[in-house]
């Protein structure tokens, strides 16, 4: 696989993850006055300053049907960024997500 694949394939599970849960739970929360982690977050913080860590971790849980189950970055975005140019952390719960609650990840966050 050459890097143009590797970019290629990089920005397609970039994309796949920034939807959560999809569609049909975005469409959900914004019906219900909410909005969708990502949005909290750039609402909040200065605009394009904040940096995503973690998009691509995923559960490692196989009990309760959980191993057909995708949870990207396991329901939280977390990462960096400015709010009025003062540098922080911010984490938010992606609720289109099955995941929505703890995980290995989460559990290093909070």
């Amino acid at each position: 696989m050459g890097t143009v694949d590797k970019l290629t394939e990089l920005q397609f599970r970039r994309n796949k993850i920034e939807q959560g849960g999809g569609e049909a739970k975005i469409k959900k929360q914004h019906d219900s006055n909410k909005m969708t982690a990502r949005e909290r977050i750039n609402a909040l913080m200065d605009e394009g300053s904040f940096v995503e860590i973690d998009a691509f971790v995923s559960h490692r849980c196989t009990e309760f049907g959980m191993d057909a189950v995708e949870a990207p970055g396991e329901g939280v975005v977390t990462g960096y960024g400015t709010v009025g140019q003062i540098v922080g952390t911010n984490n938010s719960t992606d609720l289109t997500t099955n995941a929505s609650g703890s995980g290995i990840v989460t559990d290093l966050v909070q």
